[in-house]
């Protein structure tokens, strides 16, 4: 009897051997999760503005392994900025019209997972019908091939001028800013009447239109020199 129980012993701790070795086998293989496919976004190339990015997520790349790839490349995707804990936001920017699904692959508590963020890159389109300031009129074609134009900076900086929007047909007008040549916000809300300072091309009206189909946006720019 002795002599069996010694053999069962041996066998089991055969057994615990081989199962701890499965298990550290197992441990080593990376577990991926199902691949997460994200809405569509529709992007619109500008024409002198820079171009729209879209932001992919905050990683650490030495942590998460992260890894990004195009299906066809009509874009960058770059590190943008980075926080004090070394995360860095990483997006996507278009560079030429076209289609395309923009893979990333990124470790996130030992479970490797898989985003794909696909794109859909339109030419420039003029979304501006006409815009008034004050009693002056500016045909929206002026927009037709460019998205930034310039006006007087002498005429608008004598008085305050309302401004008053209209964008054509499929487009929704969604507000207006004032920056500087820096890029530099000098307004606070939204705009509804300006007044020219701070010098020739130092006062940049920047409206946002947004395409009512595919929710694209397009910016336009008047420059006052």
């Amino acid at each position: 009897m002795v002599k069996g129980e010694n053999q069962h012993k041996k066998e089991f701790k055969k057994l615990a051997v081989l199962v701890a070795i499965l298990a550290m086998v197992l441990s080593a293989i990376p577990v991926s999760a199902k691949a997460q496919a994200n809405p569509r976004i529709t992007l619109y190339k500008q024409v002198r503005l820079e171009n729209m990015s879209v932001t992919l997520g905050w990683f650490q790349p030495s942590a998460d392994n992260v890894k990004f790839s195009q299906s066809k490349k009509i874009g960058t995707v770059k590190a943008m900025s980075k926080d004090a804990y070394g995360y860095s936001v990483y997006k996507f920017t278009p560079k030429k019209a076209g289609k395309t699904v923009v893979t990333v692959k990124y470790k996130s508590d030992g479970v490797y997972v898989t985003e794909k963020n696909p794109f859909t890159v339109l030419k420039y389109t003029n979304p501006v019908a006409t815009i008034k300031l004050g009693n002056t009129e500016i045909a929206g074609s002026k927009f037709n091939k460019i998205d930034k134009i310039n006006l007087s900076y002498s005429k608008f900086s004598k008085q305050n001028n309302a401004l008053t929007v209209t964008p054509k047909s499929g487009w929704t007008y969604a507000g207006a800013t004032v920056i500087n040549k820096k890029g530099t916000s000098l307004s606070s809300g939204d705009v509804n009447r300006i007044k020219a300072k701070g010098g020739k091309g130092n006062y940049i009206l920047k409206l946002r239109f947004t395409n009512d189909k595919n929710g694209g946006i397009v910016y336009t720019e008047i420059v006052f020199k």
